[in-house]
């Protein structure tokens, strides 16, 4: 099983700008960064100050100028390789998931599914609607298994493309896929080099793969580790189950940042940060006790006058 309970200590972080100041060569603007906090089992940590955290931009220390719980609406992009009629079994589940953990019938956040096996195809353009949503698994689920598909990073790419049309500052694409052909090194540099200009969070759910992990989760660890997210192996369907889960509990239980970041055009700025352990007393004990917490997310950002 995997842990996601609230209570945390991982900074997903994403990258967005709020106004500009006076051009010059040293320019000033505030910035806001979507920070996911976990503890060492991995339960998300609410109820956090602005001084509890502390923040590196290219090592220097940050003023934390705002952190709020983040409870805006996400645009979700949803990838599925359904190349092969075994993967389609996920397809159900992964319906019956998306329907229950991410808030689809309360309308909050927008999603589009594109499923990508020879080829792309969007099944269900940007919606709120569950109906819609069902009906773009229905569509999956109708497709010819094929003999290849395109390859990881390419299909990354459509995402992240598509993810231009999205109307919300907080965003995540979900790629389930076996990871067999992740694709060449400069397709790989491309969509990193994409990730690092945008604000999109990036979550790998591997499945059916017959490779062993170590050959197969660096390939999409670096891309979700640029992103601020995460990829994971689902051996079987309940741990595919508990990682959806997971995901869903992460992109409700978040933090928005806000800070001045300073620099020169197309500076890249390497990101960092750390956050004070929480102190805790036990009932049962006198002792006070410390709970570390940990950091998550995304490296960096290129400033932008």
């Amino acid at each position: 099983m995997f842990m996601g309970m609230v209570l945390s200590t991982s900074f997903c972080l994403s990258v967005g700008l709020a106004q500009d100041s006076a051009a010059s060569p040293q320019a000033t603007r505030e910035r806001q960064v979507i920070v996911t906090i976990t503890d060492t089992p991995g339960r998300y940590v609410g109820g956090l100050h602005k001084d509890q955290v502390t923040m590196l931009d290219n090592g220097v220390p940050q003023e934390v100028i705002t952190i709020e719980e983040s409870t805006f609406p996400v645009s979700i992009g949803l990838l599925f390789n359904v190349s092969k009629s075994r993967y389609r079994d996920l397809l159900a589940l992964a319906r019956k998931t998306t329907l229950q953990f991410f808030d689809v019938p309360q309308k909050t956040n927008e999603y589009f599914i594109i499923g990508f096996d020879e080829n792309s195809f969007l099944a269900a353009d940007w919606t709120r609607e569950p109906d819609e949503l069902v009906s773009g698994f229905d569509k999956l689920k109708d497709l010819k298994p094929s003999k290849k598909s395109v390859t990881t990073y390419e299909a990354l790419e459509i995402g992240i493309k598509k993810m231009r049309e999205a109307k919300y500052f907080k965003r995540a694409l979900i790629m389930i896929s076996d990871l067999n052909d992740p694709g060449s090194t400069s397709k790989r540099d491309q969509v990193l080099e994409m990730l690092r200009r945008s604000d999109i969070l990036v979550y790998g759910i591997i499945v059916g793969t017959g490779l062993p992990r170590s050959a197969v989760l660096p390939a999409l660890d670096r891309i979700s580790s640029v992103s601020g997210g995460f990829a994971k192996h689902a051996q079987n369907t309940a741990e595919f189950q508990d990682l959806m889960e997971i995901i869903s509990l992460e992109l409700r239980h978040q933090y928005l940042i806000s800070f001045i970041a300073s620099g020169t055009a197309a500076d890249w700025h390497r990101l960092s940060f750390a956050v004070k352990p929480l102190t805790v007393r036990p009932s049962s004990s006198r002792k006070i006790e410390k709970v570390p917490l940990f950091a998550r997310g995304r490296e960096g950002y290129y400033f932008t006058h």
